[in-house]
């Protein structure tokens, strides 16, 4: 007897078969109600106590949880589709008037309606499909009130590079979401040098380190 042939492939054949007849366990609309005012009470209650302490860690990690469950539940999305989605395109600093016409005409009545109170966002999915997210005005509020905080968890990223010019090497910043940390390349070596943003004052003081610029002067 072989384990290839006769006992993986039978136990195989027989856990796919047992599947087949195994019915799809689905959240019945009363469930996915009772789900959705839990997460309304537990939103309006951090988001009252982040409003009264923005430096509420708790708070702030509860309201995220919220904003982030509710936004998938409303969209019926995947959560990749939805927790990487950049500030800047939530915002919508990247995106010009015309493009957003052209989206807004081809969207459904349906669809066309909800943009006049709901925030209406184009987002990168997976295999860089482009992905529609809406946001109701709660949904909206909780990430007004996260972002009004937000730099009190998540503070600021300088990630310096450098790039060599006729007048030797520059150093241009980049300031990114998320981490405490300034990285930069010294002149000589390619090794990166970790520094937390409190010590930036003084390592960037180096006169073999050229800065032109941060956005967190």
């Amino acid at each position: 007897m072989t384990w290839t042939n006769e006992v993986s492939a039978l136990a195989g054949k027989c856990l796919t078969e047992k599947r087949f007849s195994t019915p799809t366990m689905l959240p019945l609309t009363e469930h996915v109600m009772m789900f959705q005012d839990y997460l309304v009470k537990l939103g309006d209650e951090n988001q009252k106590l982040l409003k009264e302490n923005l430096h509420d860690e708790k708070a702030f990690k509860t309201l995220t949880n919220v904003a982030l469950a509710s936004t998938i539940v409303f969209n019926r999305r995947r959560i990749g589709d939805v927790q990487y989605l950049p500030m800047e395109t939530y915002k919508g600093t990247s995106r010009d008037q015309s493009t957003l016409r052209e989206m807004i005409e081809k969207m459904s009545e349906s669809e066309k309606v909800l943009t006049q109170t709901y925030k209406h966002v184009v987002a990168g999915g997976k295999g860089s499909r482009a992905i529609e997210i809406f946001f109701p005005p709660a949904i909206q509020s909780y990430i007004e009130t996260l972002l009004e905080a937000r730099n009190n968890f998540v503070p600021r990223t300088i990630i310096l590079t450098r790039t060599k010019t006729g007048e030797g090497y520059k150093i241009k910043t980049m300031d990114m979401c998320g981490g405490g940390s300034v990285y930069w390349k010294w002149p000589e070596k390619d090794d990166i040098l970790v520094y937390s943003c409190d010590d930036i004052i003084t390592k960037i003081c180096s006169p073999e380190l050229t800065v032109l610029g941060s956005k967190n002067n």
